[in-house]
């Protein structure tokens, strides 16, 4: 998940869209796993998770003000 906010930040940051929707769309899916209240964790790594998926929502949020600016 960390290498996949890397990447969407750096298309983001060089106006590759259409990539960063890409990175963003593979993203969703770790979210929704990270999010799961089964999955065995220590409370250092649900913090992590916290801090991952604020990240992620901050990015997609991101890409759609970048979006709606260009069209």
């Amino acid at each position: 998940m960390r290498i996949g906010i890397k990447a969407a930040k750096n298309c983001l940051g060089s106006k590759q869209l259409d990539h960063a929707l890409e990175v963003l769309e593979k993203l969703g899916g770790y979210e929704l796993l990270l999010k799961k209240p089964d999955v065995p964790s220590l409370p250092e790594d649900k913090e992590l998770h916290q801090r991952l998926i604020a990240e992620y929502y901050v990015l997609r949020t991101s890409l759609v003000s970048l979006r709606a600016k260009t069209q």
